[in-house]
């Protein structure tokens, strides 16, 4: 009996001693990292010196019915810049970007003790009054014959940045042929 109170001391012993320093590897990470709720999309729309950012795949709903967690400010970040919503945003409208050039922008939430989220990122080019001074419509070749008009384009009318809406043009007799031609037009968002 007393090889057997002996037996399991030393077994009781072994396995507290051997479980003394389990966790002294982990120490380094003992501090907790909470992190509010982030946006689950980012997608970019451009528009005449601004760009509009939709960050909610539920689409542009109110700001008072966006839940993220403990969430309360919606943070964006672009070259210098940084603009911080005191609410939660579905989409964002930046504006007064007034150079053509590629702007990175970082979007993320901040809770109540300055924890930030993982952010999200997107990078777009506005269409600025620079592209507007640069932007050239090549005219139409035609080729008439008495009851028929053919009007082609040597490059393409739709672009990008551009869409081509139409063309009306009108003649009358067997005169000139005036008429008009409508041009693709600069997007609005």
């Amino acid at each position: 009996m007393n090889s057997k109170i002996y037996l399991t001391l030393l077994i009781v012993l072994t396995v507290v001693m051997s479980c003394s320093k389990m966790y002294d590897n982990i120490e380094k990470y003992a501090g907790e990292v909470v992190y509010p709720g982030k946006y689950d999309t980012i997608i970019g729309r451009i528009g005449y010196e601004r760009v509009e950012i939709d960050l909610i795949k539920a689409g542009r709903i109110p700001a008072s019915q966006v839940k993220l967690g403990k969430a309360v400010k919606t943070i964006v970040e672009y070259d210098d810049k940084k603009i911080v919503l005191d609410t939660l945003a579905s989409w964002l409208n930046i504006k007064d970007l007034k150079v053509s050039k590629l702007y990175r922008f970082r979007v993320y939430t901040q809770d109540d003790e300055g924890n930030v989220s993982v952010p999200q990122q997107i990078a777009l080019i506005p269409y600025t009054q620079t592209d507007l001074s640069n932007l050239v419509i090549t005219s139409p070749q035609a080729l008439t014959a008495p009851s028929a008009a053919i009007f082609t384009w040597p490059g393409n009318l739709s672009t990008a940045l551009l869409n081509y809406y139409g063309l009306k043009y009108s003649y009358k007799d067997k005169g000139e042929l005036p008429g008009r031609v409508n041009v693709p037009r600069i997007p609005e968002c």
